[in-house]
């Protein structure tokens, strides 16, 4: 029998949806990650070119992901993503490792 393999780099169903959960429940938390790693007050130039700031927010969001969904799956893999980002202990513990 043969078996069809998937590539690694194609992502599968489940790991599609955890994403998608970790993105809207931990949308606050992608948020408060981005902002204390960007500079601020270069918005605040009249001349400030914004497609500059608006792809490293995007980068910056998909290193957080990226970072957090493993250890969201280390430290409470039978939790759901909502509870995890409703409870502020387990989100600065998330925070602490990122």
């Amino acid at each position: 029998m043969l078996l069809i393999k998937r590539p690694p780099a194609l992502p599968t169903v489940a790991m599609m949806m955890v994403l998608m959960l970790v993105a809207v429940h931990g949308n606050r938390f992608i948020l408060f990650y981005v902002f204390n790693h960007i500079d601020l007050n270069q918005l605040k130039r009249p001349n400030v070119d914004l497609q500059q700031h608006v792809d490293e927010c995007e980068r910056l969001a998909l290193i957080c992901l990226e970072a957090i969904i493993p250890k969201i799956n280390e430290l409470f893999p039978d939790s759901y993503p909502g509870n995890i980002f409703k409870n502020q202990d387990r989100q600065a513990e998330l925070l602490a490792l990122t």
